[in-house]
């Protein structure tokens, strides 16, 4: 989905021709200096997030990321031992053969009996998803627009934990693509933070095109081509509205300083 989102930048450009004219770089130099640290804040400001400003550290928002992936598969799955523990306490029975039972009724695929037993013991909400080995098409199916599950009971009882395990680990794996969206841009404007690699290891999910050495007009486009970068036009709005204020402030004084020392 592509999104334009428009920044009045009158003010800007006339304050990086105003510094190009006393510090005696190019418009462009200046322009690609002070980009850098405006796509870091549109980096920082893409999901995973910590908070609406998106202002904490990577870390903190990888931790986030995580979290989430793990809420969202919980929504969509059960785990038989978590089943199998609501069946020990209705069952109440100090020798677990209820739970024994269960068990092996849901892994020999003894669907029927295991539903039976789960409505004896009163546990008639479990016999609504289905009951077998892990299938990750009830993750995608619950997904919404935005990749986000949308759901408030789980859809499978899973019988093998080892691949539900896995899944999750793949899905935790995926932390990090929509920031990854600006990576490029970050590159072609020098930017000179380091990356953290949960982030890096997403690569052509952007792109930059880097005009600054034109005389006229230059330019730095840059584009984030992740699925649901345009989901956030919002995010992408304030982050420009920010780094706009921050590179007029910032080119204002580079200009007064090379002022007061001619």
């Amino acid at each position: 989905m592509s999104v334009t989102v428009t920044v009045d930048d009158a003010l800007l450009r006339k304050r990086l021709a105003g510094a190009s004219l006393v510090m005696g770089k190019s418009i462009g130099e200046l322009l690609k200096f002070y980009s850098g640290p405006a796509i870091m804040d549109l980096m920082r400001s893409f999901p995973p997030m910590g908070s609406t400003s998106g202002t904490e550290a990577f870390g903190i928002q990888r931790r986030f990321g995580l979290a989430a992936v793990g809420r969202d598969v919980a929504k969509v799955y059960v785990t038989l031992a978590s089943v199998a523990e609501d069946v020990r306490t209705a069952a109440n029975d100090p020798d677990d053969g209820a739970v024994r039972g269960f068990v092996r009724y849901a892994r020999r695929g003894n669907t029927a009996e295991a539903h039976a037993m789960l409505t004896r013991l009163g546990l008639g909400q479990w016999t609504r998803p289905d009951l077998g080995q892990f299938d990750a098409k009830y993750h995608s199916d619950s997904r919404g627009r935005r990749g986000r599950v949308r759901r408030h009971r789980p859809a499978q009882i899973v019988t093998d934990v080892p691949v539900l395990r896995r899944f999750v680990k793949q899905q935790q794996d995926r932390v990090g693509l929509e920031k990854s969206g600006w990576l490029r841009g970050y590159q072609a404007a020098g930017g000179a933070r380091s990356v953290p690699r949960w982030i890096r290891r997403h690569s052509g999910t952007g792109s930059a095109s880097d005009l600054t050495r034109r005389k006229f007009a230059p330019t730095l486009t840059v584009r984030n081509a992740v699925r649901y970068a345009g989901d956030h036009r919002g995010i992408v709005r304030l982050s420009l509205r920010r780094s706009k204020a921050r590179m007029v402030r910032g080119l204002t004084m580079a200009a007064r300083r090379k002022l007061r020392r001619i």
